[in-house]
């Protein structure tokens, strides 16, 4: 017979286990799949040739840099490597100076087919980007700045970057490059940048655009399955080698399965929001967003991240009508942006009065948003000699010996919110005798026809920021403000452009931030185009998922989404 005392023994240590079990059944973080909305195909999956917006929702779960921007500190933090490295000067051995960098990966960092990450691909891959056959042009005027590499001779893993001293963006260039496996591609060792008929092995690289099953890579998931159009769905890798590393919010896997489903239409997305066949959905309509708010909390968490990004009206300074900033600063106090966030976005938007998002260190707070002001306007456009001098409520002017009217031509993409922006526009303009021609095309078309060779007189458009402090030189300095360069506004000023090269030519942040807020009053002054608001991004997610989001484009981590139910 068992003792009394046995049986309250067992009884202890079952109810202990199965406490035990639940404990370790709530901790888990792990989720079977999360569905999330793709607005359209994404199209090719690459940061190096298809660096797009909709390509990064996918391909920052496949693809990883050296290191990236935390979605929390937005502070640069390592990722492949072990630490973000501190620059020291160096003289080359052709005499230049050049800032190093001591690089090392981290050992157990390897490619999806199980072969080491080593600085031998990360030579291939800057080599590959300068190669006068490549396709990866984006990358290719940022990574003239790396002058040489150096693979430690003892050590695979160990490298020093050699780049420009006076670029202001070395470091972010150096580490922030994504990987391609030097081990896949036949004769990589024998890359030569002088070398312009190695055309067969650059054609294999260039190959990998349409690439997506096949992907070797270094992030936590794989494309196992896809249908253009349709979905795409990601598969964690097993024994993954980040896995050793669970704070790093890049190498985590918490869901087993990521699946992007193509949803372009945003009520079909949202009634299968409500059915549980979609978990994350980002929308456009601030009303859709609010209503879901106010009438289904007890379906979905909402998140409201300012992402990097903005809305304004381009106007093209090269055009005679324009060319005057009192008549562009007169154009400004024709919108009222204030209305324009209320009306098309209820609410949710930032003003901004500048070239750099609010968000940024270096963003000038200080100047004042240009009100809507009819009246300052009519004496702005007096002032310049636009003058309605035949009653027909359009102004006009003699214009290289010809009278002109006061009529522009306005481009859009035919997007709801770019109908809705040049009609809140139209409505202002027309009470200070200034004519809108709206034209409407496909954004290729518009950008290629109109924006890229300056034949336009106002467009609206949008730009998105990176975390890395704003190099202006790209859409900002004279030398790109040529029809086909990408300064699209056309804005010249010796005074910017002296600003502008000050601040790419210095590492230092402290330094270049008293040039960073000059350059905003200088472009506040001068008016190239009419600063609207940074919309606030609206994410709706089902309540079984605990989710963070970020400022940090696209606005979230998936691969970090925990279950809820075991926070």
């Amino acid at each position: 017979m068992y003792s009394l005392r046995f049986f309250l023994f067992l009884l202890l240590a079952f109810t202990f286990s199965c406490q035990n079990d639940k404990a370790t059944e709530s901790t888990s973080t792990s989720i079977d799949e999360v569905s999330i909305r793709l607005a359209k195909e994404p199209g090719q999956i690459s940061p190096f040739f298809a660096p797009t917006t909709i390509g990064r929702h996918v391909y920052q779960y496949v693809f990883l840099p050296l290191a990236d921007y935390h979605p929390e500190t937005l502070e640069l933090y390592p990722i492949l490597i072990k630490e973000i490295p501190k620059g020291y000067s160096h003289t080359l051995e052709d005499g230049r100076i050049a800032m190093a960098f001591d690089i090392e990966f981290k050992e157990d960092a390897q490619w999806s087919d199980g072969h080491p990450v080593t600085a031998d691909d990360y030579k291939f891959t800057i080599n590959m980007v300068k190669h006068p056959l490549t396709k990866a042009i984006k990358w290719q005027q940022l990574m003239t700045n790396i002058y040489d590499i150096k693979v430690d001779e003892n050590n695979s893993k160990k490298m020093t970057v050699y780049c420009n001293p006076d670029y202001m963006l070395g470091l972010e260039v150096v580490i922030t490059s994504y990987l391609l496996p030097e081990h896949i591609y036949d004769s990589a060792s024998q890359l030569d940048l002088t070398d312009t008929t190695q055309t067969v092995l650059m054609d294999k690289i260039s190959a990998s655009i349409n690439e997506r099953k096949e992907i070797i890579q270094v992030g936590p998931y794989v494309i196992s399955d896809e249908a253009t159009d349709e979905y795409i769905i990601l598969s964690k890798k097993t024994d993954y080698w980040g896995a050793n590393y669970p704070d790093n919010p890049f190498l985590q896997s918490n869901p087993n399965k990521i699946i992007f489903k193509v949803v372009p239409d945003e009520l079909t997305a949202t009634t299968m929001a409500k059915d549980g066949q979609l978990d994350l959905v980002e929308l456009k309509s601030s009303s859709t967003f609010l209503d879901l708010r106010d009438n289904h909390s007890d379906k979905f968490t909402f998140h409201t991240p300012q992402l990097m990004f903005f809305y304004y009206i381009a106007i093209n300074n090269t055009s005679p009508k324009v060319n005057d900033k009192n008549v562009r600063r007169a154009l400004a106090h024709l919108m009222d942006v204030d209305d324009a966030i209320q009306t098309l976005d209820k609410g949710l938007g930032v003003r901004n009065t500048g070239p750099f998002h609010p968000t940024k260190p270096y963003y000038n707070h200080k100047l004042k948003p240009i009100e809507l002001n009819i009246e300052k306007a009519k004496t702005l456009l007096d002032e310049s000699g636009w003058i309605d001098t035949d009653g027909d409520n359009i102004r006009d002017k003699v214009i290289n010996g010809k009278k002109t009217q006061l009529i522009l031509d306005f481009v859009i993409t035919g997007s709801a919110l770019s109908k809705n922006i040049v009609l809140l526009y139209q409505e202002g303009a027309a009470k200070a005798g200034v004519g809108i021609n709206i034209i409407s095309k496909a954004n290729s078309l518009m950008q290629k026809e109109h924006i890229n060779v300056l034949k336009y007189d106002m467009a609206a458009l949008a730009k998105g920021f990176d975390a890395s402090p704003d190099d202006p030189y790209s859409a900002w300095h004279s030398d790109n403000a040529a029809p086909g360069g990408t300064n699209k506004t056309g804005y010249r000023n010796p005074v910017s452009d002296d600003l502008i090269e000050t601040i790419r030519n210095s590492s230092d942040a402290n330094n270049r931030k008293g040039n960073y807020l000059k350059l905003q009053e200088t472009i506040y002054e001068d008016q190239p185009m009419i600063f609207l608001y940074s919309p606030l991004m609206k994410f709706v997610i089902n309540n079984k998922i605990a989710a963070t989001t970020t400022s940090k484009r696209p606005g979230y981590l998936a691969n970090t989404f925990k279950n809820k139910e075991t926070e």
